[in-house]
């Protein structure tokens, strides 16, 4: 039994900022297969689970519940877990006694619809592989009980001691064979990302030793400041759609005209899953202030109002299935009601120029960017990658993988239908976007390597490497390098996660407050980084003004970087360049 004890912990002995990411970040990405191996989910309502059965094989080793409960109220160490308490690092062994009674500050009604979702439904099958009930059946439907159970509890709230308070049976079996495999999975992604986050920054840095610093004095204006135009803000109505969109105006003056001349090109920006159409608001001034007509647009099916929807019971989705066809979808009418307005408005009708849009899109709305900027649908990767195998530490694939329906036949009023795409590689790009900017996009799986290689207009990937929702090497890094369009650069956010450049809603729209932790370190640089970085880029590629291009080099973002937030720009990366050496990280990386 000493082996299987040992591995008990294997998964945890690399304390890297990712892997302390992750651990700090499992209740809110809804996974829990590797945390739970670890820190022992069970119970007690009526049946009170009284002890952990750890199995290894033909081994078996008990910890006592009690003894949990003591070491969580800052007690002497019980003799029990003495035994594996050798294997913890004094600071790991207080990080798991905190977590033992760590609140999550969720309430019933959002856990039990979640758990409802498919995708809940999906993490507690894979969590009921490895936390079994004492007779060594799935743990699925218990834990349910006892997470829903515990979140009901006003006094102590979903904590760890408490799901096992709540778990309906008299002991909990933890299958350590599953678990490590889960373990030890997300253990090689984690540590084959590392390797190519540092492959990625050193490309950087060489690179930018070789190139000359920028001269920003030929500049008309210093680009870390706020441009000369003035912005007019006002809401825009979108026939088929609920949610208006908001619209940015720049108002002109003798020295914004002189700085930029010309017309107006149009930036359209997405929001995330969960977010609204303000949480890039800061972004929508900056650009406008640069002389661009931004819309940013609010995605019904994917907005915070959804969620809310979810949480009150009024949908048992997280999003439908059609959202991956929405959004894009949405997009193009928005531009189409632009088209409309501007010919109603004669300041608008002698300035803007909607031959030049460009589109900026986050998470889901990376997803949204990358289709209207030509990123083709590849049944073929999504059905050789769904259902997702989680130990690829890919929290995004449980999302992607609702898109392989849309090419399933489907239920209308109990009537079977065809598949609502029918064609293997669906298109919907507009051909009025010129320029695309996607951060911490999902859709490695959605799209594959040939989807991304259908991109043929500018575009450029922003990631965080501390990422635990969409992750830098599968989900931004290898699908770099999927792309052929010439005019390509990913950018990356050392210590970035997925929530670095999202602003508060300005509506409050927000069903949780991320802790600190989820949120990453200074969200106001890496908004920053945001704001200079798009507007170099729709300055150059929309505005066509060459004197901004070199400033989207590897040199001007090492200028631009500072702690604790370093950035690093590449322009060109091959896969041979990375140092996959998994089966899943290759198998990912050729994706067809």
């Amino acid at each position: 039994m000493n082996d299987g004890s040992k591995y008990v912990v294997c998964g945890s002995k690399r304390s890297t900022r990712l892997r302390r990411i992750w651990l700090r970040a499992r209740h809110w990405v809804g996974l829990g297969l590797g945390i739970g191996l670890m820190q022992g989910w069970t119970a007690s309502p009526a049946v009170a689970a009284e002890r952990i059965y750890l199995t290894f094989g033909l081994f078996e080793r008990v910890i006592e519940i009690s003894d949990l409960e003591a070491l969580a109220q800052g007690g002497k160490l019980p003799d029990d877990l003495e035994y594996y308490a050798r294997f913890l690092t004094p600071e790991q062994l207080e990080q798991f006694s905190q977590a033992l009674s760590e609140p999550v500050d969720i309430d019933v009604v959002t856990v039990s619809q979640f758990l409802n979702t498919a995708q809940g439904a999906f993490l507690l099958e894979q969590l009921g592989e490895v936390i079994n009930t004492p007779a060594r059946l799935s743990g699925s439907l218990p834990l349910r009980a006892a997470l829903v159970l515990a979140a009901a509890d006003s006094l102590e709230g979903l904590t760890l001691l408490n799901v096992l308070r709540y778990f309906p049976t008299a002991g909990v079996r933890i299958d350590l064979l599953r678990g490590l495999a889960v373990a030890e999975g997300i253990d090689r992604a984690v540590n084959e990302a590392n390797e190519a986050i540092d492959t990625v920054q050193a490309i950087a840095a060489q690179t930018a030793q070789q190139q000359p610093p920028p001269d920003e004095s030929l500049l008309p204006r210093e680009i870390r400041r706020r441009g000369p135009f003035g912005i007019r803000r006002e809401l825009l109505r979108v026939r088929l759609l609920k949610p208006p969109a908001d619209l940015y105006i720049p108002v002109t003056s003798q020295i914004a005209s002189r700085e930029f001349p010309g017309r107006f090109p149009v930036v359209v920006i997405s929001h995330g899953l969960g977010s609204d159409r303000t949480t890039y608001g800061y972004l929508a001034s900056y650009l406008t202030s640069y002389g661009f007509v931004v819309l940013a647009i609010e995605h019904g099916g994917s907005s915070a109002g959804q969620l809310l929807a979810l949480t009150e019971g009024r949908t048992d989705q997280v999003v439908s299935d059609e959202e991956f066809i929405n959004r894009p979808q949405e997009v193009s009418l928005t531009l189409d009601a632009l088209t409309n307005y501007s010919r109603s408005d004669p300041y608008l009708q002698r300035r803007i120029n909607l031959d030049q849009v460009g589109v900026v899109g986050q998470s889901f709305g990376g997803f949204t960017a990358l289709a209207l900027a030509g990123a083709t649908f590849d049944q073929a990767a999504l059905s050789a990658h769904c259902p997702p195998d989680l130990n690829t530490f890919n929290v995004s694939l449980l999302l992607q993988c609702q898109a392989l329906a849309l090419f399933q036949p489907a239920q209308l009023e109990g009537a079977v239908t065809g598949p609502r795409l029918s064609a293997a590689n669906p298109s919907f790009a507009d051909p009025r976007i010129k320029a695309a900017i996607a951060i911490n996009p999902v859709g490695s799986i959605i799209f594959g390597s040939q989807g991304m290689g259908q991109i043929a207009v500018p575009t450029l990937l922003i990631s965080g490497t501390s990422d635990t929702v969409a992750p830098a090497l599968a989900e931004q890094i290898i699908p770099f390098t999927w792309l052929q369009t010439p005019e390509r650069y990913l950018v990356l956010l050392q210590n970035g996660t997925h929530f670095s450049t999202i602003a508060r809603s300005q509506t409050n729209s927000e069903l949780l407050s991320l802790p600190t932790d989820i949120i990453g370190p200074r969200p106001d640089i890496a908004q920053t980084y945001l704001e200079v970085i798009s507007t170099v880029f729709f300055v150059s590629h929309l505005r066509q003004d060459q004197r901004y291009r070199p400033l989207l080099s590897s040199a001007f973002a090492a200028q631009l970087s500072q702690p604790p937030l370093p950035l690093s720009l590449v322009r060109s990366l091959t896969l041979d360049q990375l140092p996959l050496t998994s089966q899943k990280g290759l198998e990912h990386s050729k994706l067809k």
